[in-house]
């Protein structure tokens, strides 16, 4: 019998700057088009990339840190997950160099 997560999850993965501000955030998901978190085995890595632009850049070298939340959709139940665990995570601070030509 597989372990899967029995329900559809919604993620959002915010930008942050030193002060707090939320600078870009997005909740697209690409991923669930072809693998839907349903079909999610517990322990599988999953892999998606996404890529965060501030509308206003920071100074460069200013440090930023991204938000990651894991959420039932509306109206479903997170069932499948550990409801002891926080499924929110925040890195550490980090820094981003502009790249040349951008």
């Amino acid at each position: 019998m597989q372990d899967l997560v029995y329900s559809d999850l919604e993620r959002e993965v915010e930008l942050i700057a030193d002060d707090g501000t939320v600078v870009a955030a997005t909740t697209a998901l690409p991923l669930l088009q072809i693998l839907p978190t349903t079909r999610w085995q517990r322990g599988q890595r999953i892999v998606d990339r996404v890529v965060l632009a501030p509308a206003t850049p920071q100074e460069p070298g200013a440090p930023y840190r991204f938000r990651v939340e894991w959420r039932a959709t509306p109206g479903g139940t997170a069932s499948g997950m550990d409801q002891a665990a926080t499924p929110t995570y925040v890195s550490a601070p980090f820094t981003v160099q502009p790249r040349p030509g951008l």
